[in-house]
C-alpha cells in the first residue's frame, strides 16, 4: 500500500509540474521546450520572429499538457489498479507522439 500512494504522489507531481509548464507555455513565458529553440543558438533565437516564437509556444503547450493529462491517469492507475486510467494513459501517450510528429510535418521540420 505505501508503495502505491508513493508511487502515486510522484505522478502526481509529475503531472503538476508538466501542468505548471503548460500553463507558462500559454502565458507565453520562460524557456520554449522545443527542438527548435534548444538547439538554435543565441543569434538564431534573437532573430526568430513572433510567429515562430508562438507556434512554438503552440507545440510544447499542446506537449507538455498532454503529458500531465497522461500522469495524472497514470497516478489514478498506480492508486486504484484499475485498467481505464491506464488506457487513458496509454492513448494519450501515443496522442502526443502523433500530434508531434503531425507537427513537425505541417511545420516543415521534415523536408
Amino acid at each position: 500500500m505505501i508503495a502505491k500512494i508513493i508511487s502515486s504522489a510522484f505522478l502526481l507531481v509529475l503531472a503538476a509540474i508538466a501542468f505548471v509548464i503548460s500553463y507558462r507555455q500559454y502565458k507565453k513565458r520562460g524557456y520554449i521546450f522545443t527542438n527548435t529553440w534548444a538547439w538554435a543558438s543565441k543569434k538564431q533565437r534573437a532573430v526568430m520572429d513572433e510567429k515562430t516564437k508562438e507556434t512554438e509556444y503552440l507545440l510544447a503547450r499542446n506537449v507538455f499538457f498532454i503529458l500531465g493529462v497522461a500522469s495524472l491517469s497514470f497516478s489514478f492507475f498506480a492508486f486504484t489498479g484499475t485498467v481505464v486510467p491506464l488506457i487513458a494513459g496509454l492513448a494519450s501517450f501515443v496522442f502526443v507522439a502523433v500530434y508531434a510528429v503531425v507537427w513537425a510535418v505541417r511545420h516543415g521540420s521534415f523536408k
